[in-house]
């Protein structure tokens, strides 16, 4: 056992046995999967976070995964959980005299933020979708009804997932909002759109997750924000999850781009090659939907 609420029992691991990692949770609310965060602990210190709406405290997570001095560039962000993960030696050299970690004792450790979902009883699985290149051919910036084309095998890998009972999830970038092409009532739009096509096929998405910030000199003002929702980042992944009690360990994520590799351990990740370059993708590729649907069935 190396997860701790216990002062004295911490304490008692941490010197007993120093190179082990250790989770110590200050926050009483520990509905969260600590040994997803403990097996993907990185850095000296791993903090468990959480997607939130605003960006609140001092830190915020750059694009590496590091706990970084808030610039107030991000839109959202993280809630700091107070649950921690380290090397229980780490530990030791953390622990203030009120016994709360201090960071202020160690100045140059490698810190770094894991957002983890939410644990739920009765959690189900999910397959989550990337939506131009997965659910619909990608012609760039579709926000039109008459440019909107799905890919004939999604339909019954859809249909697959809505039989088992998982949960089906859209989550996709949308730029074209940040930089004034066009904005997010067509997106809702088009979505419920593409939502009306797949019903009549039997195939239903229980629901779609649309990010509208890029941070770039091209992006309109109350859109040119980073977001933990825009994908690799994992929020629009965290709010699905938090809205449909998925257990992520048991879902799957699949897209046609690099970034659809999200920030987050848990799902697995997988992708089919289109238009884009994935030299350095770090998941498995497939030629087709068809091809995942086999793959999946057969696990």
């Amino acid at each position: 056992m190396s997860i701790f609420s216990k002062l004295n029992e911490a304490v008692t691991f941490a010197h007993s046995h120093p190179e082990e990692v250790m989770v110590w949770a200050e926050d009483k609310d520990q509905n969260y999967d600590l040994e997803l965060f403990k097996n993907n602990f990185v850095g000296d210190v791993s903090i468990l976070l959480t997607a939130a709406d605003v960006c609140m405290g001092d830190w915020e997570l750059n694009s590496s995964g590091h706990i970084v001095e808030k610039d107030f560039s991000m839109i959202d962000g993280y809630w700091n959980k107070f649950i921690y993960a380290f090397k229980a030696k780490t530990f030791l050299t953390l622990l203030d005299e009120e016994g709360h970690i201090n960071f202020s004792q160690a100045p140059h450790l490698d810190i770094r933020g894991l957002p983890v979902p939410r644990k739920f009883e009765n959690a189900v699985p999910a397959l989550f979708l990337d939506r131009d290149g997965i659910i619909i051919h990608d012609t760039g910036y579709v926000h039109k009804k008459e440019d909107v084309h799905l890919y004939e095998d999604v339909i019954p890998l859809i249909q697959f997932a809505n039989r088992k009972g998982w949960k089906v999830c859209c989550l996709t970038n949308q730029a074209g909002v940040a930089y004034g092409k066009f904005g997010i009532e067509e997106v809702d739009a088009l979505h419920q759109h593409i939502d009306e096509l797949l019903r009549k096929e039997g195939a239903l998405i229980d629901g779609w997750y649309a990010c509208p910030y890029v941070r770039s000199s091209k992006s309109i003002s109350s859109f040119n924000f980073d977001s933990i929702r825009r994908k690799p980042n994992p929020g629009l992944l965290l709010d699905a999850c938090d809205h449909f009690s998925i257990d992520v360990k048991k879902s799957y994520m699949i897209g046609d781009k690099e970034s659809d590799v999200l920030g987050m351990k848990g799902p697995e990740y997988l992708l089919v090659r289109r238009q884009y370059d994935l030299a350095s993708a770090q998941a498995p590729i497939f030629s087709s939907l068809a091809e995942i649907q086999d793959y999946i069935s057969k696990k």
